[in-house]
């Protein structure tokens, strides 16, 4: 529009840089709306966890030994993944976003798959809540690959239009 010409011709005579913001939108938003899920299920899993060790028999020695670590693994390098998306994202630094599909890809999925549909003991909580966090973690990665092609994309003709 003729407004945001003047804006940017005015900007320009100042001496003032204009660029593009490169974050993607649609993959904050994930974010967003995930962190407080994922807070919510890590807490409400760790209880679950807590009261199957308690009260149920476990049918196999493995999956009474493999339910905490996956729980912990997850917590942990769920608060991480999402520290690097949301980092990565706004800042609009490579090495973030692409630590953050990394992270997403291993441990979180196959922790989420086990965590949701292979425990020995599975409880409603278990499925419905693993599945929604399976779905935020799946949709973070197609909106997180797409974000990290924006931008590389971006830094690479930053890069030619500094070299030439």
């Amino acid at each position: 529009t003729l407004d945001s010409q003047r804006a940017a011709s005015a900007m320009k005579r100042r001496g003032l840089a204009i660029e593009e913001i490169s974050s993607h939108l649609p993959f904050q938003v994930l974010l967003y709306y995930n962190a407080p899920f994922s807070v919510v299920f890590a807490v409400l899993e760790t209880i679950n966890v807590g009261y199957k060790m308690q009260y149920y028999e476990f049918n196999s020695s493995l999956g009474q030994l493999l339910i905490v670590p996956v729980l912990v693994l997850w917590t942990v390098a769920e608060g991480l993944r999402l520290y690097f998306g949301v980092r990565g994202n706004l800042a609009e630094r490579v090495p973030q976003v692409a630590a953050f599909l990394l992270m997403s890809i291993f441990p979180q999925l196959p922790c989420l798959i086990f965590m949701a549909y292979f425990q020995d003991i599975l409880m409603p909580f278990d499925v419905i809540g693993g599945s929604i966090v399976f779905v935020f973690t799946v949709l973070e990665v197609v909106c997180g690959y797409q974000a990290l092609q924006r931008l590389i994309r971006k830094q690479t003709s930053q890069f030619f239009r500094l070299a030439a």
